[in-house]
């Protein structure tokens, strides 16, 4: 399966290399092909049963793994912004 994808991925970047000096805009396929793929992964993913088995437990992982990021975003946003503060000599004492 991973020489498959590694093999459309090659040839994908070969024909756009091959086809970069030409007028081709595949700007107006990038929309539909990315929902047609978002639809064959939910048709993929709902014919295993064993995945839809796990589905609960796997949202329930990636509730915490959401909120984790989350939390550590903003923490690393405030002390960013405290550190730059400091670094230039502002007010800090806020």
């Amino acid at each position: 399966m991973w020489m498959l994808i590694l093999t459309s991925m090659a040839l994908g970047f070969g024909l756009g290399w091959t086809l970069r000096r030409h007028r081709l805009s595949l700007d107006g396929l990038t929309g539909p092909l990315v929902w047609l793929l978002l639809f064959l992964l939910g048709a993929e993913v709902g014919a295993n049963d064993d995945l839809v088995a796990a589905l609960p437990r796997l949202g329930g992982w990636a509730a915490l793994l959401a909120l984790a990021t989350a939390t550590g975003s903003a923490v690393m946003a405030w002390w960013l912004t405290r550190w730059a503060g400091m670094r230039k000599g502002g007010d800090h004492a806020r």
